[in-house]
């Protein structure tokens, strides 16, 4: 990874310490809930250890929760592993502990995840089965007992420090791949890597690349898939430097083509023209994660400041940095993506938010029930860098009104935990992880879950 972007991005989360993951059907006894009752449940892994960065990654399925922990080194110094929970009431009961079948040091297992119905997918970067760091995919399937491993995914054009796995998404038999580092002939540009589910294998079926690729963009930083469409973020994109951009691939007679290319706007200020404004600044990392569900599409731009109008005129001023947004898009049913919110941590209370919130960071959505949901991991409101979750929702009735619904902090917040370093939701829980936690030692991580009814 970038080591420029990842100090503008301070992210400090195992977002950049993607994982290897396959199965070695470790199963383990008991829970590693604690202090779970109707308003919280906190997670942890039944084998804690000091660094294991528990909560790197987290899927989310029919009371299913999987839980990344990239640091694990059970089978190997960092060869990673992942945590599967099934809901149990108001508890979350840990049934099984996947360790790659080939597990090797440094892999970082668990960085990356997906889940859909019967299969987990897990990504790691760090692989170097095709050159140091070129990366893999592991799937997992299961077979209605335990979850078996079923295959290890390889690009077929993978080459060193490629990153193949830095970000991973699955639904409806089609995963897709991102491999942020991938040059094919432009340094560092990335590329998505699209597999199919067919007689009894997943392949290859298409590699994706930015119409405008061009070198550092990252393309494939981020990247999410509902089956039909692929989404996907180029955080360093320039258009000014490092501002970011995202891309919505649509499949159309059997081949995935790029259908738009999108960047970062904000509503008009009264004395505006009312269309969408271009938001895009310096190193915002639009494009940092990504979510793609039925017509909604959403990018994350952590670096993102809060600018507030100045006087009478028509600009505006940095009121607060970093502070993150979450931008929203609606397919118009043919090729476009007009803009439709952006999501800001701004207090339900009308205050100013606290800078170097970090929104952005990761996002999760239902467009059904109409929600988003995304953590702030720098938030400071129980000391530095303890972290938040937020969740907005829709409550227009006519056309979409998009609201912080909640600000959510652990009952147990504490400086450094970094809360919300990553985010998910299936529609009736919300989850967070706290890869800072330090309950088992530090950076041991843990994972909190939170009922979304009602809204």
């Amino acid at each position: 990874m970038n080591d420029k972007f990842h100090r503008r991005l301070c992210l400090g989360l195992t977002i950049t310490v993607l994982a290897l993951m396959s199965c070695n059907d470790s199963s383990s006894g008991g829970s590693g809930s604690l202090a779970c009752d109707a308003n919280e449940c906190k997670v942890r892994a039944s084998d804690a250890l000091v660094g294991q960065f528990f909560g790197a990654a987290i899927g989310m399925g029919d009371d299913l929760l999987v839980v990344g922990a990239p640091e694990d080194s059970e089978a190997a110094d960092h060869a990673g592993a992942v945590y599967v929970y099934v809901r149990n009431g108001d508890q979350w009961d840990e049934v099984q502990k996947l360790l790659a079948s080939d597990a090797a040091a440094g892999d970082r297992l668990g960085g990356g995840l997906a889940v859909d119905g019967d299969v987990i997918v897990a990504s790691a970067h760090a692989d170097d089965t095709n050159g140091n760091n070129a990366g893999a995919v592991y799937v997992f399937r299961n077979d209605g007992s335990e979850w078996i491993e079923e295959q290890k995914l390889l690009a077929s054009d993978g080459a060193a420090e490629d990153g193949f796995g830095t970000s991973v998404s699955l639904a409806d038999d089609v995963i897709a791949v991102g491999a942020s580092g991938h040059d094919e002939g432009i340094v560092s540009s990335g590329s998505v890597y699209v597999f199919r589910f067919g007689t009894g294998t997943w392949s290859e079926e298409q590699e994706l690349r930015a119409s405008d690729a061009a070198a550092g963009d990252r393309f494939g930083f981020s990247v999410a898939t509902d089956g039909s469409r692929i989404s996907v973020g180029a955080p360093q994109n320039d258009g000014p430097r490092d501002s970011g951009a995202g891309y919505v691939f649509r499949f159309n007679t059997g081949v995935w083509t790029e259908e738009a290319k999108i960047v970062a706007q904000r509503a008009p200020l009264d004395c505006e023209s009312q269309v969408p404004i271009a938001d895009q600044r310096s190193f915002d990392g639009f494009g940092t994660s990504t979510q793609i569900d039925g017509t909604l599409v959403a990018f994350g731009a952590p670096r993102v400041d809060l600018r507030q109008r100045t006087g009478p005129t028509c600009q505006t001023f940095r009121q607060k940095g970093d502070t993150g947004a979450i931008y929203l898009y609606r397919s118009d049913g043919a090729s476009g993506w007009p803009f439709e919110a952006r999501l800001q941590p701004l207090p339900l209370d009308g205050s100013l938010p606290n800078a170097v919130v970090l929104l952005g960071s990761n996002v999760d959505l239902d467009d059904a029930r109409g929600i988003v949901v995304g953590g702030g991991p720098e938030e400071r409101d129980n000391g530095a860098e303890s972290g938040a979750g937020f969740v907005f929702v829709d409550s227009g009735t006519v056309s979409p009104d998009w609201e912080l619904d909640r600000k959510i902090e652990p009952a147990d917040a504490a400086s450094r935990d970094k809360f919300g370093a990553t985010s998910a939701t299936d529609g009736s829980v919300v989850t967070f992880g706290a890869t800072g936690d330090s309950d088992d030692g530090p950076h041991s991580g843990s994972v909190y879950v939170y009922p979304l009814s009602p809204l």
